[in-house]
């Protein structure tokens, strides 16, 4: 086999190796994405619960403070 030949057949290996690598960091970078996507919608789901929970406690809050002053004016 020539110098030449020689180079060819690693030129075509290389190539080869290349687009499987290229293959395997492709689909590494779509799961990647979607465990990112994942994540972030459960986040954001966390959020939303987060401030439904602050609501209802900015809620109660409010109705104590209303019970503590009906409290207070009874013993004026």
């Amino acid at each position: 086999m020539s110098n030449f030949q020689k180079k060819m057949a690693q030129l075509t290996k290389n190539k080869e190796t290349d687009e499987v690598e290229q293959v395997s960091l492709t689909e590494k970078l779509q799961n990647t994405l979607k465990e990112l996507k994942e994540v972030m919608e459960q986040r954001r789901e966390k959020v939303e619960q987060l401030h439904r929970e602050i609501a209802e406690i900015e809620k109660e809050n409010e109705q104590l403070q209303a019970t503590i002053e009906n409290l207070l004016e009874g013993f004026s």
